[in-house]
């Protein structure tokens, strides 16, 4: 697969990079959401070992941990394992989040509940982030008919974007992301 990442500032200033990627297969397809909870939990932290250090993950402190930890012990949505690119997206999203203090941000955290997030623009319709709905829904997030992120679009405080993208170039056809 070949990724095409642009990270639009505005009028005048963007930044493209091309990445060869391609997509991890670590577990057989018959895998169902019956496992246990450790096997379940040891099953995404093979998944994600392909997206972001290992060591990350296991580091309490680190954004990659509490991504992984949304995932695996908060995210009312539980995922099965067979979908593993919806395992890899949501995770991807949860570190953007984490690491760009989502909870602080002013439309459509998952702490914030009191502003009109889905009812102003540019994410009219949208559901807030960290939500147990589909990724596809969330604030800033545009799918294709396949369900795979094609653009991310947030607004111009967002830090850390080219680590962010870095980590969806592993395995997704991202085109744009877009800095408001």
């Amino acid at each position: 697969f070949r990724v095409t990442i642009t990270i639009v500032a505005d009028s005048q200033h963007s930044f493209s990079q091309y990445i060869d990627t391609s997509i991890p297969t670590f577990l057989p397809s018959s895998l169902h959401c019956g496992q246990s909870s450790q096997d379940r939990s040891d099953s995404i932290f093979a998944i994600l070992s392909a997206v972001s250090d290992p060591l990350m993950l296991q580091d309490k402190i680190s954004t990659e941990s509490k991504a992984i930890h949304w995932l695996i012990n908060e995210d009312e949505l539980v995922v099965c394992l067979q979908s593993e690119k919806q395992i890899i997206q949501r995770y991807v999203l949860a570190l953007i989040y984490y690491s760009t203090s989502g909870d602080n941000w002013s439309k459509c955290s998952a702490g914030n509940l009191a502003d009109n997030c889905g009812n102003e623009k540019p994410f009219v319709g949208q559901i807030r982030f960290l939500e147990p709905e589909n990724e596809c829904e969330w604030a800033g997030i545009r799918c294709d008919d396949t369900d795979s992120i094609i653009e991310i679009l947030f607004g111009k405080y967002l830090k850390n974007y080219e680590y962010c993208l870095a980590a969806f170039s592993t395995y997704t056809t991202l085109i744009h992301a877009a800095l408001l």
